[in-house]
């Protein structure tokens, strides 16, 4: 998305069912014309962009902090400070989808959205890696949730002696044949994950190439848009300041620019499963957001 153009933007909104978005934008660009062919990360902040948070390409990183003395909240700590663990050098672990947070996604109503994932998978005692991509899909409904948690993406994931790099890229899948083509990435046996425990880099092959394969399929359609992308490379380095570091637990990822979300405002609640602020629980993180978990591999 913020790749397209404020007139591109336009017509897809209106494509969407999307009106009031394209209206606000309409209303910008007639006040300040220059701005119709500029891109949407181009954009400056206008009062006009309010409901446009989609259209940015940075993200902020979290850790949730869990505290065993703790009842009901837990901090939350940007995950570039914490304390990586070396003994996962090498060694199997799950990855989990926590939840998909769509608070502001383009168009409106009920979201279907194609999560694609790609992670380094590395070989038992050895220093060889390959890609692995593999995807879900998703519903969701504006300003909420997705109804699925917890499901599976990787099981089995050997982490790489130098780090572990996971990537995801959202797409909002507005085109309706498409949709209806993908329901198969809604079955039990997709939200079981993908298992690697025991598959050869040679057996995975056909899986990255099939999914590689339907991104491709989806982004040339004119509706599909990617959302959010983002790449996490997890380092062992505690030194690495800017990095994210890798250990066992759940991570926060929100569409917005970090000098926007101070993550000492906002705590994770158990009792309700949602990152809220600290000082009014009743206020939930409004930025689109992803959480997912790295667990150990039994």
């Amino acid at each position: 998305m913020s790749e397209l153009t404020t007139k591109e933007t336009i017509s897809l909104l209106i494509e969407l069912g999307d009106g009031e978005t394209a209206n606000q934008l309409e209303s910008l660009i007639d006040s300040k014309p220059n701005l119709g062919n500029k891109t949407l990360s181009e954009l400056p902040y206008t009062n006009e962009l309010e409901n446009t948070n989609w259209r940015g390409t940075e993200h902020a990183y979290g850790y949730i902090e869990v505290d065993n003395d703790s009842d009901d909240y837990f901090n939350i700590r940007p995950a570039t400070t914490i304390q990586p663990d070396n003994t996962l050098k090498n060694k199997q672990v799950n990855i989990k989808l926590g939840s998909l947070y769509t608070m502001n996604y383009p168009g409106w109503g009920r979201h279907n959205v194609l999560m694609h994932f790609k992670c380094k998978h590395s070989k038992a005692n050895s220093n060889e890696t390959t890609l692995i991509e593999f995807e879900q899909k998703f519903k969701s409904r504006e300003g909420e949730g997705a109804g699925n948690i917890g499901d599976f993406i990787f099981l089995g994931l050997r982490v790489p002696k130098n780090g572990m790099q996971f990537e995801i890229q959202t797409i909002n899948v507005s085109n309706d044949s498409d949709d209806e083509a993908l329901k198969v990435l809604e079955s039990d046996t997709i939200k079981n994950g993908l298992d690697l425990a025991n598959a050869s880099f040679a057996t995975l092959q056909p899986f990255t190439k099939m999914a590689s394969g339907v991104l491709n399929l989806l982004l040339s359609r004119n509706k599909n848009k990617i959302v959010q992308q983002f790449t996490l490379g997890f380092d062992f380095d505690s030194n690495a300041t800017d990095i994210a570091k890798l250990r066992l637990g759940t991570y926060v990822v929100a569409q917005v620019k970090r000098n926007e979300l101070p993550w000492n405002d906002w705590i994770y609640q158990r009792s309700t499963g949602l990152v809220v602020n600290k000082d009014d629980n009743s206020i939930r993180l409004p930025y689109n957001h992803i959480t997912f978990n790295v667990l150990a591999y039994n």
